[in-house]
């Protein structure tokens, strides 16, 4: 409740940032150990055993889009500086 007052706009969106590249990356294209550049940010993909993590969020699922890839996480992302 509180990201979404006014006076804490530009936090809101540094988060959401951070959850966007803008690269359009299918699976095959991470690797582990790669540190991915973000809007806002940079991340760390791990994958094992067939799975991938985006800076310890585990991704659930992937969906296609029209302009590159969405990726389902379990958690949310906060920059580092937050």
């Amino acid at each position: 409740e509180n990201l979404v007052k006014p006076e804490n706009k530009q936090t809101l969106v540094k988060i959401l940032y951070h959850h966007v590249t803008t690269s359009a990356l299918s699976d095959d294209m991470f690797s582990d150990g790669m540190d991915l550049g973000m809007v806002e940010g940079r991340v760390m993909i791990k994958k094992e055993n067939g799975e991938m993590w985006v800076d310890g969020a585990k991704v659930i699922g992937a969906v296609r889009a029209t302009n590159g890839w969405v990726y389902v996480i379990d958690a949310v992302l906060v920059p580092k500086s937050e």
